[in-house]
């Protein structure tokens, strides 16, 4: 009794203890949120330096957070408490970078201040250097005795407001290269900040258009509660359907500000944004010139149309747009976005469905009663609700199964409400009216997702015709492919859309408990070296003889020639006595003409470094159903729910968390680890299609393997060199994150450039560049985020065995 007592008493301490970190994880996080970031030079010092101490203030923390962690009996109440730690770290990072691309905008600041003060010290300057008054009157007397003084002093007051005047003018041209600059960085900034905003929104418009999501948070949701979440879905997709088509359209107009400071290799338009004039040049607002070189800061060399080169002020000059690489950033959010909007579509159509399938339910014999005793107009109107859903799903979700029973359903209930009703029917008739009052609420519930379906099918073609369609290849693998090149893209091209496989817990049964399919695959890797190489070669004969076709003799060339056996004019090999002849190639493979082949190398040997990857695997799979988890941290076995509340078990992505390394498992891996306790079913041994161990073999040349430090591409055998690819279990090595490909996602991302090999016959391998390794290679490979915790765990319990002995 008295344990069960401490160990409440130590529970409800750790929960204090937890309790006291949020809060001040939460003052915390709301000073970010809330602290003005300052509009100039001062003030954005000032915010960086507040933010410096906040992030190591932060920092240090993460000590206090990691020891009540530790020293925790309950490793769900610490689950909340370490996710929110990690938000405010991202929120207090993220807000210190920003300040300080800022302070590096408001650094610009001091040059207006110095500006400012030349403009004030010239004119000062040049006020100081007038004439005094004596020289003045002097001045006048004499112009009096010329009847152009007028003229002169009026010519004098305008060329000097003239040029003031200029200046202004260049000061404007300034300020539209600064517009420019401001709207440049601008438009980078926001596509960055909008490709990880974007996705947290959509994510909960997504969200709420799950099933489970407003079965849950909507206890037996009807259709006006589902309509209501939808509208705030579809304000979600619709702000950022705006926010997306307001980048595409900055894009088109973003001027390419960096081509003013690098040299360009070839001419450009520009356009001049103010007049000038001097005795030879003559240019005007508005005009189009073409730029023939920027190399020189103040003056750049142009043409005019009329072919007239000549040099002026860069400052008056306009690089004009588009710029596009701002077309393709663009493009590739509208891309993303795409992708968001394709899984919502999905997510709405099934969530429709499943709900359908709740209200045109198997009925009971008193509900046939009641739908057989509805009257002409209420049938019709469920008629008219049966072929609108038929219309809007039907060509799209026929292979879906809860589509195909909602189908059979619709059938079944046509077939009842065709029957006419019987006198029994008549007397169990009570209230008919309830399915036929729900069909209008159904019928909007089906326009929206109707309307959502089209803007999707809008939007997606409008993007494919675009001018960069090779982007939009499978989009709900966005992620995957950022790193593709766009022949690469081509080749992946698809915006179909495809249904996964989902719980269908909602049709008509409950499932309990979720069967998984443990699949173990024991793969050989093969690595081969192949180095190729070109070279040009010239091919020489030297005719040593040649038969007389007269007698078969053999005499030299000079006598064939002169006998006129060698027609050189025509090249042909000719019989004097018959005139017959053939042409001279004929005659040397006939051995009419004998010759020596000699070969000289023409050029330099060009080698290509080749790799050679061979995959082979052997698949098998088992079904399985957890029964409980192994926490990493304790030890200790949690139920599948328990384990799924605190973020260790996720089913739906076959996935195992480590809460302390942060690393996730599959669950096949977890399996082997002993971190899951599992029930096998029982094997049919006549069930052979599923059962038999499947062998496959793929071969990828490797053509070339990108080092991402260097941002650039390297080959096979400098690439193992580097440590770019493991000749020992094929995987490649990102050498920026350390992160580690298995070789088919390598080549997926675009890090590896291969091709499949259909048959190896057909290359030449030199066999001492040829690696077989063992089965195990790659096993151990699969398993080398496991074998460290399994260390973990054991000096854990070696420790506490110490502990336990003292």
């Amino acid at each position: 009794m008295s344990t069960a007592t401490d160990e409440a008493r130590d529970i409800m301490a750790d929960k204090k203890e937890v309790d006291g970190c949020l809060k001040w994880i939460s003052n915390q996080q709301t000073l970010q949120e809330t602290s003005d970031f300052g509009s100039n030079k001062r003030a954005i010092d000032e915010s960086l330096g507040e933010q410096k101490q906040r992030c190591s203030l932060i920092r240090e923390y993460g000590s206090q957070v990691e020891k009540i962690k530790d020293g925790s009996k309950d490793p769900l109440s610490t689950v909340d408490l370490q996710k929110a730690y990690d938000a405010l770290l991202v929120i207090s990072e993220r807000r210190h970078d920003s300040l300080q691309t800022i302070a590096q905008i408001t650094s610009l600041e001091d040059l207006f201040s110095t500006l400012s003060d030349s403009f004030s010290a010239k004119a000062a300057e040049l006020v100081s250097a007038l004439p005094s008054d004596g020289s003045t009157q002097a001045d006048s007397s004499a112009f009096q005795l010329n009847g152009s003084a007028a003229n002169t002093s009026q010519s004098c007051i305008l060329a000097n407001r003239k040029n003031w005047t200029w200046l202004v003018k260049l000061n404007d041209c300034a300020k539209i290269h600064l517009q420019n600059s401001a709207d440049y960085h601008q438009f980078y900034y926001d596509v960055r900040e909008y490709h990880r905003w974007m996705p947290v929104e959509l994510n909960k418009a997504e969200d709420l258009l799950n099933w489970a999501t407003l079965k849950r948070n909507q206890q037996g949701a009807d259709a006006t509660k589902i309509i209501f979440e939808i509208k705030t879905a579809l304000a979600i997709v619709h702000n950022w359907l705006s926010k997306v088509d307001a980048v595409w359209e900055r894009s088109r107009h973003l001027v390419p500000v960096p081509l003013r400071t690098k040299g360009l290799d070839h001419e450009r338009p520009v356009r001049v944004l103010c007049d000038y004039r001097t005795k030879e040049i003559n240019v005007h607002e508005g005009e189009e010139l073409n730029l023939l070189d920027n190399g020189k800061t103040l003056s750049w060399k142009v043409r005019n149309l009329r072919g007239e080169e000549f040099v002026v002020p860069s400052v008056i000059l306009l690089i004009p747009g588009p710029d596009l690489a701002a077309t393709e950033a663009a493009l590739k959010l509208r891309l993303q976005f795409l992708s968001s909007w394709t899984s919502m579509v999905k997510r709405f159509g099934k969530t429709i469905i499943l709900f359908l399938l709740q209200v045109i339910r198997v009925w009971t014999p008193v509900e046939e009663s009641l739908l057989r005793c509805l009257s002409d107009s209420d049938k019709s109107d469920i008629y008219r609700l049966l072929d609108s859903i038929e219309s809007i799903f039907s060509p799209y979700w026929d292979l879906y199964p809860p589509y195909q029973l909602l189908k059979t359903r619709m059938q079944k209930l046509r077939e009842i409400l065709a029957q006419k009703a019987t006198d029994e029917d008549k007397l169990t008739a009570e209230s008919g009216n309830l399915l036929v009052i729900q069909t209008n609420i159904l019928e909007e519930l089906l326009q929206k997702f109707q309307g959502f379906w089209q803007g999707w099918e809008r939007y997606k073609m409008s993007t494919e015709s675009l001018r960069h369609p090779e982007y939009l290849l499978s989009v709900k693998d966005y992620d995957d492919y950022n790193f593709l090149e766009v022949s690469d893209w081509l080749r992946k091209w698809s915006t179909a859309l495809e249904f996964d496989e989902v719980d269908y817990a909602d049709i008509g049964h409950e499932v309990v408990e979720e069967v998984h399919t443990l699949e173990r695959a024991k793969e050989t890797a093969e690595t081969s070296h192949l180095t190729t190489s070109e070279q040009e070669e010239r091919q020489t004969f030297v005719i040593t003889g040649v038969i007389d076709p007269r007698n078969d003799t053999e005499i030299s060339l000079d006598q064939a020639v002169s006998e006129g056996i060698i027609n050189q004019t025509d090249g042909r090999f000719v019989n004097p006595d018959t005139g017959e002849s053939i042409p001279i190639p004929v005659a040397m493979n006939a051995g009419k003409i004998k010759v020596e082949m000699t070969r000289t190398k023409k050029s330099a040997e060009k080698r290509h470094d080749i790799g050679l990857i061979t995959i082979r695997t052997v698949k098998e799979s088992r079904p399985y159903t957890i029964k409980g988890v192994i926490d990493a941290k304790t030890e200790r076995q949690l139920s599948v729910d328990e384990a799924t509340k605190a973020g260790i078990l996720d089913q739906k992505k076959g996935v195992y968390r480590n809460l302390n390394t942060k690393e996730e498992l599959s669950l096949a891996d977890a399996l082997d680890s002993g971190l899951l306790v599992v029930e096998f079913e029982s094997s049919d041994v006549t069930d052979s299609k599923s059962r038999d161990p499947e062998t496959e073999t793929k071969s990828y040349s490797i053509h070339a393997v990108i080092d991402m430090r260097n941002k650039s591409r390297v080959g096979f055998a400098e690439a193992v060199q580097k440590g770019l690819i493991n000749p020992d279990t094929g995987a490649y090595c990102n050498n920026v994150t350390r992160e580690q490909f298995y070789i088919g996602d390598a080549i997926k991302k675009g890090f590896v450039k291969a091709s499949v090999v259909l048959d190896k016959n057909t290359v030449d391998i030199d066999p001492g560049n040829c690696i077989t390794l063992a089965e195990s290679a790659m096993e151990n490979f699969r398993h080398k985020l496991i074998q460290p915790l399994k260390a973990v765990q054991a000096l854990k319990a070696a420790a506490e065995s110490m502990q336990n002995g003292r």
